[in-house]
């Protein structure tokens, strides 16, 4: 018996746990048979969540088929959890039989588990030379309270285990969360000052050639950003958008006469985060456009969340559309994000002078 518990008390996982319960159990008592039912407390018909057995080999265990569900002898000790020996458990009252190809069993000893104040399951022990007694019972039900101790442990250490999983992969998260931060709010900001910087020093090249190539190494520049924006939101971004766009903005500004205007409507971060990140790549794209083209000396960044449509709005008093260099790539990637999400972008000149490019898109909200 000493050595039953002394066993069941080594740290292990809960089936394998469950195996040697049963298998100790029947080795202290001398049973041919033996089994652990676990009972399900939120079943209303099938009481058993598993039923472990000792001594019934693979090919009989098949031949029986279905588990047995919590009914007849052994639903009796799930609703009256109490130490049970039988000489011959075929003249209980609860006995309804047993299935096909099952081996025949007379005498019977059921003790129930209990883990805390709960029963976890019930012991059966079955076949028996010569029937239990009392200090078989005696012996049992000490080992199923040793039993008790090590499944409550052993459930611990699962839970343990599992924190410890979700602990790492918070980590990871919180990982990621840095990383994205870190390429957005120093990777990005760097390489769009950068942009901005050649295109003012590409102003002053005469050789066609060369503004060519300068020219191709901001459209390089842009793609990279667009390429790094992509990666923030695989990586899971949770910056907060209202101070994203306001970086992105105070970033531009150094590149403009005068700070640009950011007026908010509405709820901003109720929004999807995809659509967050397209929200930035406008505003972006936008004051881009009205530093480079436009030799404006203001300019205006509008959103607005209404209930069904999200509209960005970027309003300059420049030059106006007519007079700038023509930059398709940009303003093709805005409509493509646009038509991804069944808007629209315009780029239209102001009366009074000026453009106001305007992205629009159905809203979609967290849930």
């Amino acid at each position: 018996m000493l050595a039953a518990v002394t066993d069941l008390a080594a740290g292990r996982e809960l089936d394998e746990l469950i195996e040697s319960i049963v298998q100790r159990a029947c080795e202290v008592t001398g049973a041919r048979y033996g089994a652990l039912g676990v009972i399900d407390p939120a079943a209303s018909e099938h009481r058993l969540a598993r039923f472990t057995t000792y001594g019934i080999d693979d090919d009989t265990r098949a031949r029986i088929g279905d588990l047995p569900e919590g009914r007849g002898l052994l639903g009796h000790l799930i609703d009256h959890p109490h130490p049970l020996r039988l000489d011959d458990l075929r003249e209980h009252p609860s006995s309804v039989g047993f299935p096909p190809h099952h081996p025949p069993m007379t005498s019977f000893l059921g003790v129930p588990v209990h883990v805390g104040e709960s029963v976890y399951g019930n012991l059966y022990l079955t076949g028996k030379d010569g029937g239990f007694e009392v200090a078989d019972e005696r012996l049992v039900i000490a080992l199923a309270a040793a039993a008790g101790v090590a499944i409550a442990n052993a459930q611990l250490y699962a839970a343990l285990l599992d924190a410890r999983e979700e602990h790492a992969q918070l980590a990871v998260y919180a990982d990621r969360d840095r990383i994205a931060r870190d390429l957005h709010d120093v990777v990005i900001q760097r390489l769009f000052a950068t942009g901005l910087s050649l295109d003012r020093s590409s102003r002053r090249i005469d050789d066609p050639a060369a503004s060519e190539r300068v020219a191709e190494a901001i459209e390089e520049i842009d793609g990279t950003i667009r390429e790094i924006r992509r990666t923030i939101f695989e990586l899971g971004d949770r910056t907060e958008l209202v101070s994203a766009i306001h970086r992105v903005v105070e970033t531009a500004a150094e590149a403009l006469e005068h700070p640009p205007t950011v007026e908010i409507e509405g709820d901003l971060e109720a929004l999807d985060p995809a659509l967050g990140q397209h929200v930035l790549a406008v505003v972006r794209e936008g004051l881009t456009n009205v530093a480079r083209h436009a030799h404006a000396d203001h300019a205006t960044v509008e959103i607005r969340v209404g209930v069904d449509e999200l509209s960005v709005c970027v309003v300059d008093d420049g030059r106006g559309i007519s007079a700038r260099p023509r930059r398709d790539s940009g303003l093709r990637n805005l409509r493509e994000r646009a038509q991804a999400r069944g808007g629209s972008v315009a780029v239209i000149p102001l009366a009074r002078g000026g453009t106001q490019l305007t992205w629009r898109v159905p809203v979609s909200r967290l849930s």
